[in-house]
């Protein structure tokens, strides 16, 4: 129960900074859209060159978020909050913006599906399969786990004390 709390808590603090969450969203879902296409190509430089743009999209956005949750995260670590439940709204937050990123993909691919009833001959390239859009889900995820590591990290070296520093 305890975790679903925090879960809820890491996506109410996700959504609050609309200046960072709309642009990782954004850029999540261009990666989500890459890989797809790229894996239906089946260019494997391409789906590389889009496996490497994830992992630093994940870890640049794991720095941009333990750097301006600090006094948050201070805070919380005041109130007695835990390490591991820190983790758990840090891992939340990562992957709601990430897979929001990948619904937002999917959401547009529908839409793409409807047009090309229309235009088939122009738009069908656009559409991807269902392989390649789970292992979009995949590497979307995968890539995720150094954002975390790196986000986890720089939180363990934040004291108590910033929070009262004011």
């Amino acid at each position: 129960m305890g975790n679903l709390r925090i879960l809820k808590k890491s996506i109410l603090m996700s959504t609050r900074v609309k200046k960072r969450f709309i642009p990782a969203v954004l850029f999540y879902c261009i990666l989500s859209w890459w890989v797809a296409f790229t894996i239906q190509l089946g260019d494997t430089f391409l789906v590389t060159l889009g496996i490497i743009g994830g992992l630093i999209i994940a870890t640049v956005y794991g720095f941009i978020l333990s750097q301006f949750r600090k006094a948050q995260i201070a805070t919380l670590k005041c109130i007695g909050w835990g390490n591991s439940n820190i983790l758990l709204l840090l891992i939340g937050e990562i992957l709601f913006v990430s897979l929001l990123g990948y619904v937002l993909t999917l959401e547009i691919d529908i839409h793409i599906l409807g047009v090309s009833t229309y235009f088939e001959d122009i738009l069908i390239q656009f559409v991807f399969s269902g392989p390649a859009l789970g292992l979009a889900l995949v590497v979307v995820i995968v890539a995720q786990i150094p954002g975390i590591i790196l986000a986890y990290w720089r939180t363990l070296k934040v004291r108590p004390i910033v929070a009262l520093k004011g």
